[in-house]
């Protein structure tokens, strides 16, 4: 036997490392790096992680949805939807789910360019 994450962390990290890809295409990486870090994010069965913004505090959090297996995302700044990381009524309201870890980061990438904008 050995230790094993579990599959919400498991399915954050397929999210992550598509981005990762989709970042290093576009040639922005080192503007992404410069404006974004990443943070754990912890909401009970919701494991995954979140982007912050160094400037605006925007948020974006991403993990498996609690109730099944598609990646659920929220997004918003610290003082309107997320608080800490962790996602506000507002937040949980205007979230977006994917199917797959691929078509979550495809979204993730494409709020990114947004903001860098």
């Amino acid at each position: 036997m050995s230790l094993q994450k579990n599959e919400s962390l498991e399915l954050s990290e397929r999210v992550l490392k598509h981005l990762n890809t989709l970042i290093e295409k576009s040639g922005r990486k080192r503007k992404i790096e410069k404006s974004f870090y990443v943070e754990q994010y912890n909401n009970g069965r919701e494991q995954g992680y979140c982007i912050r913004h160094y400037e605006t505090r925007f948020n974006i959090c991403f993990s498996q949805y609690r109730t099944n297996d598609n990646v659920v995302v929220y997004s918003g700044h610290d003082f309107d939807n997320i608080n800490g990381n962790i996602p506000s009524d507002l937040a949980y309201e205007e979230c977006v789910f994917y199917a797959t870890a691929r078509g979550a980061a495809g979204h993730l990438f494409k709020k990114l360019m947004l903001i860098i904008s």
